[in-house]
């Protein structure tokens, strides 16, 4: 009977043994099982960040090609302008060009009137005293 005992009490240690065991093997399987649900967790929020990110990653790529879209339109407008602006520049010089050879003419043609009307007096002068020395 004391050998039954024994084995009774041995079993019985293997017993506790086997459930200390059990108990530290539940245990860390619940820690495992809340990282894992921590991990899934992290990598649900990773995901979300990252369509987050792409989502604005590709309005930025298409608000970048907006630009340089309307930055390749105005380049095109400043070069139209820059020729128009040219041309302008061109027609202005050679309108005060004109100018300047017209105010010439007209001073020389104001001169002509002047030395004419000075002469026109000068005969009428003459025709005046023509005309009473006569008379």
């Amino acid at each position: 009977m004391r050998s039954s005992q024994r084995i009774l009490d041995s079993l019985e240690a293997q017993l506790r043994e086997q459930q200390v065991l059990c108990n530290k093997y539940q245990d860390e399987a619940s820690q495992h099982k809340t990282t894992a649900t921590q991990m899934r967790l992290l990598t649900e929020q990773a995901e979300r960040t990252l369509d987050d990110n792409t989502a604005t990653l590709n309005r930025k790529e298409q608000e970048l090609r907006s630009t340089e879209d309307k930055m390749t339109t105005l380049e095109h407008q400043l070069d139209s302008m820059t020729v128009t602006s040219r041309g302008d520049r061109d027609e202005i010089t050679t309108l005060r060009a004109t100018i300047a050879a017209l105010d010439r003419e007209k001073d020389l043609l104001q001169g002509q009137v002047d030395e004419r009307t000075e002469r026109i007096a000068q005969l009428e002068q003459d025709l005046s005293l023509t005309v009473q020395s006569f008379g």
